[in-house]
């Protein structure tokens, strides 16, 4: 297993340094990898609790094993392995394919093991609570905080083609309250469930027609004692449409992303955004065609709290394989802000998973092909502006993968993914980058004082120092600075050896006592304090034994 820092390279070694902000908009925290015999390993799903500790699920292969097994893994803040729990079943078709952390403290895991699903519940250190097994299932697609004490987790039920949605109620004890299942004699297959705030549920997938020549997008919703309460259709014969992700905004209202196809020709796909009252009422509907009017879609959506719809998701470009990243932003009524798309010279870019941040910046995952697939993060600001991208290629430039799910918590963005590595082949691996670009206007306040700096004291130190902000503009008060900031400290080859937070109303200085992020002493030497806001000086500090 491998944790990789990147730093930035300077090439001034003096007191006094000017570096250019937007030279550190994200900085890679740390990239973990597990490398076991199997060749095919990875990380699907995560989820980061309070303490930031990063609960990952998937496959992987440990000790000599060669296949791969059910696995939940517990990283610390730095990408450090604390507990690994795996199951291995019958067969080797086993692994973790959602995650989430429960109201009551514990962590509840879904997935396949021996070619039928499975949900469980360990604690924060791992050691299993229990092991619910779904045997007429195929798999767990998706998994959802319930009322107090209770999950909700949506299966697949049957065999191949003859497959029905089932939506179960379980306690935190893996009690089942009730079981819920819709489907007729074709294929129904539930993609992601949601809890509503008006505390129904949601699925979004699709419904096969006329023996599966073609696919309805299906949008139900079941009540929380297990009625089903409407069902929603788009397209049908002759007319293809899947529903691949789903959301509940704070206006009460579902927002549905997928495909539609008018019937013309197969592949020909529309990126469909799709708009329902808590009653499955439509109340609009939006169509996305590509440059190339070919295979476009919607594979992930979020609801920003400013009110606007994210989709993210694949236009083509041309032919029938060239394709772009797209993001695309909708307001309430239905009508479209902005469109961006991610542009290189590659043939195969999808995005996969959106999340609109607390700091008001939407984040993307996503593949991009250049001479291999490569993991990308996409910032951007509410208004469609690119912040900065973020490209993992991994040891052997060859065939990386990120999943779908992404997370942001403290100013740090998660993914999970698959790396390839010619030694272990596809290894399970997780990526952490901080996002160091300024936070938007309605999480924290935009007047930054023209004369500012970090005083550093005592400064040369030995044992530690402690680091604060200053304003030397008496036309600003504390009251005026931003809440908090966070800053890089590098050696003086540009080594980045520690991110530090700094609260700036409560005016508490850091202490920073000569270590780097993992504990370890630095030896003695020039050391750069870089702040990730433009309008603060750096600052340098010097360690002495």
């Amino acid at each position: 297993m491998i944790k990789k820092w990147t730093g930035f390279l300077m090439f001034v070694i003096t007191i006094e340094i000017t570096l250019p902000f937007s030279a550190f908009c994200q900085i890679e925290r740390w990239v973990y990898r597990f490398e076991g015999p199997q060749s095919y390993e990875q990380a699907w799903h995560l989820t980061v609790g309070e303490d930031n500790s990063v609960y990952v699920t998937g496959q992987i292969a440990p000790g000599s094993s060669v296949d791969g097994d059910f696995t939940i893994i517990k990283l610390d803040t730095l990408g450090n392995v604390i507990h690994i729990y795996s199951f291995e079943g019958l067969y080797s078709y086993d692994w973790g394919y959602r995650i989430l952390l429960g109201e009551d403290g514990n962590i509840y895991a879904a997935g396949v093991i021996s070619y039928h699903g499975v949900v469980c519940s360990v604690d924060t250190q791992l050691n299993l609570n229990w092991r619910y097994d779904v045997d007429n299932a195929s798999e767990i697609r998706s998994i959802t905080k319930g009322e107090t004490n209770r999950i909700y987790f949506l299966a697949n039920i049957g065999g191949w083609e003859i497959e029905d949605i089932a939506v179960t109620k379980m306690d935190c004890l893996g009690n089942i309250d009730w079981i819920y299942s819709y489907g007729n004699q074709d294929a129904e297959i539930g993609n992601e469930i949601i809890k509503g705030l008006d505390g129904n549920l949601y699925v979004a997938g699709k419904d096969g027609f006329n023996g599966n020549v073609s696919d309805s997008l299906l949008v139900l919703s079941v009540s929380p004692d297990g009625n089903l309460r409407w069902v929603h259709y788009e397209g049908g014969i002759n007319n293809n449409a899947v529903a691949r992700s789903i959301v509940y905004g704070n206006d009460n209202n579902i927002y549905v992303t997928g495909y539609v196809n008018d019937g013309d020709n197969y592949g020909r796909e529309n990126l469909y955004i799709i708009a329902l009252d808590t009653l499955g009422n439509k109340l609009w509907d939006y169509r996305y065609d590509g440059p190339a009017s070919f295979s476009d879609w919607g594979t992930a959506i979020d609801y920003g709290s400013d009110g606007n719809v994210y989709v993210t998701g694949k236009h083509t470009v041309y032919s029938s394989v060239a394709s772009q990243i797209v993001v695309i932003s909708i307001d309430r009524q239905g009508n479209q802000r902005w469109i961006y798309n991610y542009s290189t010279a590659s043939t195969q870019d999808e995005g996969y998973s959106i999340v609109y941040a607390p700091n008001h910046h939407i984040y993307v995952s996503g593949v991009s092909r250049v001479a291999s697939n490569d993991i990308v993060i996409i910032c951007l600001d509410t208004l469609g502006n690119e912040q900065w991208v973020y490209r993992y290629d991994g040891p052997d430039h060859a065939g990386d993968n990120p999943n779908y799910g992404i997370v942001y918590k403290d100013g740090c963005v998660y993914v999970p993914a698959q790396s390839y590595d010619s030694t272990t082949l596809d290894d399970f691996t997780v990526i952490c980058v901080a996002d160091t670009t300024l936070v938007g206007k309605k999480e924290e306040k935009e007047i930054l004082p023209t004369k500012t700096i970090l005083a550093v004291y005592p400064n040369p130190f030995s044992e530690k120092t402690e680091i604060r902000y200053k304003i030397q503009d008496t036309r600003y008060t504390i009251a005026d600075v931003v809440q908090t900031f966070r800053f890089a400290i590098y050696d003086a080859t540009g080594r980045l050896v520690s991110c530090l937070t700094l609260d700036a109303k409560r005016l508490t200085p850091v202490v920073w006592d000569g270590t780097d992020d993992s504990g370890r002493r630095l030896p003695s030497g020039v050391y750069f304090v870089v702040p990730d806001r433009s309008n603060i000086d750096p600052a340098s500090v010097v360690k002495i034994k």
